[in-house]
């Protein structure tokens, strides 16, 4: 699908990925890094173990999912503006 939107659409953009530490979420970052359309991706994870396994796969920032704090925390990250992209695997 990524492939398919305008370049100047996707420049800039940020994503969001949820459970970042499972399979489909490491396999969601490493796409989105290697597409290069993406400039920031931010992921979610439960345990702060699997926190830093979704930073080591390339997540720029990896967030708590327990709750719904993540958000004001994207929020912030990105001058309230938000993410373009997001992919809920759970």
């Amino acid at each position: 699908v990524l492939k398919e939107l305008p370049r100047d659409f996707l420049r800039e953009k940020s994503a969001l990925v949820h459970a970042a530490a499972g399979a489909t979420g490491v396999a969601a970052v490493q796409l989105l890094r290697k597409t290069e359309f993406v400039r920031r991706i931010f992921g979610t994870a439960g345990a702060r173990w699997k926190r830093n396994f979704a930073k080591m796969w390339s997540a720029d920032l990896v967030f708590g999912s327990r709750d719904t704090s993540f958000a004001e925390s994207i929020l912030s990250c990105t001058g309230g503006k938000g993410v373009e992209f997001v992919l809920n695997s759970l």
